[in-house]
């Protein structure tokens, strides 16, 4: 029997186990969710007693919030990207408040962590930081690190004259960075994808290439790092 998740509580123990104090605490990683309201949408042969589309109650102990939780980061780059479109009035400007969005999204997620239960104790704790297309696994400092840098180039972005634009190679450079990271965070998924579902969703990374991701976050940042000397040498050339 198959249940479509339409409801999942957030409660103690679920905050328990993200912290790993519960008793029940299943090894990681998994998918929160302590109980479920649904429905039932597949039934296997020789089931009874139950009808496809019936709504049911059920208590997994974890996994519940596994699809709610894909629904819910794509709608969160749903609403961070129209900010971004609402609030600038060139695609440069709209791409520099998204990523403002999601660079102060990305640092206060930690921050209320933190202060609700404790967790991450150091930046250097490890977390499923996404789960789109793959489980993303990183220390928190390396998404908190990428998230200055958004938030530096977005500010530099939007308030910066409407006609400046980066040059190509400082694009170039960023999206091979942003490549680079995204392999970093993914590349244990990915080695487990010709396993199967199940052993992706268990996979449990061991290290992280930090020279690589510092390489990687440098390349992201050409973009800032040219508008910062561009800003710099036109402050010379007015002085003069």
């Amino acid at each position: 029997m198959r249940v479509k998740v339409l409801a999942a509580g957030v409660s103690l123990p679920d905050i328990m186990a993200r912290e790993g104090i519960h008793p029940e605490t299943p090894r990681v990683p998994y998918t929160p969710g302590w109980d479920l309201v649904g429905e039932v949408d597949r039934l296997s042969d020789g089931v009874s007693g139950i009808e496809l589309g019936q709504r049911v109650a059920a208590l997994p102990i974890h996994g519940a919030l596994g699809s709610v939780e894909l629904w819910r980061e794509a709608a969160t780059l749903v609403m961070i990207a129209t900010v971004g479109l609402l609030a600038g009035r060139t695609w440069r400007s709209r791409a520099g408040y998204a990523a403002i969005a999601f660079g102060v999204w990305d640092l206060f997620y930690y921050v209320f962590l933190r202060l609700i239960s404790g967790w991450p104790r150091t930046l250097l704790d490890w977390d499923i930081l996404f789960l789109l297309p793959l489980p993303w696994w990183g220390p928190v400092l390396a998404p908190a690190s990428i998230a200055a840098v958004m938030i530096v180039w977005g500010t530099l972005a939007t308030q910066s004259a409407d006609g400046s634009t980066d040059p190509r190679w400082a694009w170039a450079l960023g999206g091979i960075g942003i490549g680079l990271a995204l392999a970093i965070f993914m590349v244990d998924a990915w080695r487990m994808l010709p396993n199967g579902r199940e052993a992706v969703q268990q996979v449990l990374p061991a290290t992280f290439n930090w020279p690589l991701f510092w390489l990687a976050l440098v390349l992201m940042a050409s973009p800032a790092l040219h508008q910062v000397a561009w800003a710099n040498r036109c402050g010379q050339r007015q002085s003069t």
